[in-house]
């Protein structure tokens, strides 16, 4: 459909960085960093220090990009999101269904999802609400099979690596695998 077109038309006006075939809308960036530094900000009693900025946007740009690498990882790895499950959690959010949320009666609110937060969610972040959702369970499954997978050999064999760590070395591994962009410095 439209949304495999239009990923493929890769812009740095509307991209902060592309990893491998996936970009990072400058959007989603945006909130990223601005979520980030609000912390970060409080945490400092005084005035930041020199080139915190800098430093801040290319932590927060690296962890968007290894997060990305990871969802590509998995999908590598013929890890995969089904349709149900997607559905299943987009319908338990708590902020889709009531009480207090859009959902009327305690239940999903279908129209309130489709013609008001998805839209909504694009503008926000610059990307579709499914596919991020899809990235972050994507996430959870990798992190499952690596506990899955390792943690046993971690349990008998404390002096081995941890699942966590395991994890991270391969998505890095992955990562430098891939073609990196970043249009970082033309924020």
């Amino acid at each position: 459909g439209y949304e495999n077109f239009v990923d493929q038309q890769i812009d740095a006006r509307d991209f902060i960085a592309v990893i491998g075939n996936e970009g990072i809308p400058r959007a989603r960036y945006d909130l990223a960093y601005e979520s980030t530094f609000k912390q970060m900000q409080a945490a400092f009693k005084e005035k930041p220090p020199e080139n915190f900025d800098e430093t801040l946007r290319s932590m927060v740009l690296g962890e968007m990009m290894t997060f990305s690498a990871a969802g590509q990882f998995a999908r590598s790895l013929q890890l995969k999101v089904t349709p149900q499950r997607l559905a299943t959690q987009i319908m338990r959010l708590p902020h889709l269904t009531g009480p207090g949320g859009a959902g009327r009666a305690g239940g999903f609110d279908y129209d309130y999802y489709h013609k008001v937060f998805r839209p909504s969610y694009v503008q926000r972040t610059g990307e579709n609400f499914e596919k991020a959702l899809e990235r972050e369970l994507l996430r959870e499954e990798l992190t499952q099979l690596a506990h899955d997978s390792f943690g046993p050999w971690h349990r008998a064999l404390p002096s081995s690596q941890n699942p966590e760590d395991l994890l991270a070395a391969w998505i890095r591994h992955y990562q430098q695998s891939l073609k990196v962009e970043s249009y970082l410095s033309r924020s």
